[in-house]
């Protein structure tokens, strides 16, 4: 598996959770898609993005055990994951693409 397929699979999986956890902050299938999320984010190279995504997810599981679908920092967290996620070379891997 690529490192932008393992990038693209844990983005998708944080993104389940983000979903699961505004569809119903204290349901149980919540923590099943934070463990999927936190499996693929550890397979993940060290990085910014990285970094980021693992904030975001630990904010996703304090608002998980409070029963809230939201808080100001999963908010902000969500906002630097987008930025960082944006930002970051291997989701915009292409073989054709020339390096400057």
């Amino acid at each position: 598996m690529t490192t932008e397929m393992t990038l693209n699979e844990a983005v998708r999986a944080v993104t389940t959770a983000l979903a699961a956890l505004d569809t119903d902050p204290g349901g149980a299938h919540v923590e099943d898609a934070i463990e999927r999320a936190a499996t693929l984010l550890a397979d993940l190279e060290p990085g910014l993005t990285t970094i980021v995504l693992h904030r975001l997810l630990a904010s996703i599981r304090d608002c998980h055990d409070e029963g809230r679908r939201t808080s100001v920092l999963l908010r902000t967290r969500r906002a630097s994951a987008a930025r960082a996620i944006h930002l970051d070379p291997r989701r915009h891997h292409s073989p054709t693409r020339k390096a400057s």
